[in-house]
C-alpha cells in the first residue's frame, strides 16, 4: 500500500512539474514528462514531441536558439544543452544516454589571431541528430555536427563532423568502427 501511495504522488510531481513548465512556454506534446530538475533558460525556444521523457537535471541554456526533440524519444539525466543563435534538432526514437552534452556555443582556439584573447574567440553552430539514434552516456556533441539516421555513439565519444547513417561510432575523436547491422 505504501509503495502504491508513493508510486501515485511521484507521477503526480511528474505532471506537475511538466504542466509548469508548459505555463512557461515550452512547447511538449501529449503523453510526454519534464522530470523535477529540469533547467532551462528559455522554454519558449524549447519543443518536445510526443511520448518523450526528459529526465531529472537536464539544463538547456540558450539566449535566441532552438532546441527540438522528436517523439518516442528520451533524454537522460544530467545531460546539458549550450548554443546560442544556431538550433539543436533531435529527431525521433532517439535514446540520449545520462551526462551528454551538446555544445553549440562554445570558446574556440585560432592560430592565426594571435591578439585576441581566448575569451573573445566564440563559435556557434548547429547540432542535427536523425531519427533510431542512440548515444552513450558521457558523450560530447559538438558544433556543426550532423549525426544520421541508425548511428550508434559509444560512451565517451567526442563527436564533430558527419556520422552517417547505419555505422557505430566512438572515440576521441569519433572514428567509424562497424556497421550497426550484419549485412
Amino acid at each position: 500500500m505504501v509503495y502504491f501511495f508513493l508510486n501515485l504522488v511521484k507521477k503526480i510531481r511528474y505532471k506537475l512539474n511538466t504542466f509548469f513548465w508548459k505555463s512557461l512556454g515550452l512547447n511538449i506534446e501529449k503523453k510526454s514528462i519534464v522530470f523535477p530538475g529540469f533547467e532551462s533558460d528559455n522554454p519558449k525556444n524549447v519543443a518536445i514531441g510526443m511520448n518523450t521523457m526528459i529526465y531529472k537535471n537536464v539544463t538547456m541554456y540558450s539566449s535566441a536558439g532552438s532546441i527540438s526533440i522528436g517523439k518516442e524519444s528520451h533524454v537522460a539525466p544530467y545531460c546539458y544543452f549550450l548554443f546560442d543563435e544556431g538550433k539543436i534538432e533531435i529527431g525521433d526514437f532517439v535514446a540520449v544516454g545520462a551526462f551528454t552534452t551538446f555544445i553549440g556555443f562554445s570558446n574556440y582556439y585560432d592560430s592565426s589571431d594571435r591578439d585576441k584573447k581566448f575569451v573573445e574567440l566564440n563559435k556557434s553552430g548547429e547540432i542535427k541528430i536523425g531519427s533510431n539514434v542512440f548515444i552513450g552516456t558521457h558523450s560530447v556533441i559538438l558544433a556543426d555536427t550532423i549525426i544520421e539516421n541508425d548511428v550508434i555513439v559509444a560512451a565517451g565519444s567526442v563527436v564533430s563532423g558527419n556520422l552517417e547513417s547505419g555505422w557505430i561510432y566512438g572515440g576521441v575523436p569519433v572514428k567509424k568502427i562497424k556497421r550497426v547491422w550484419n549485412e
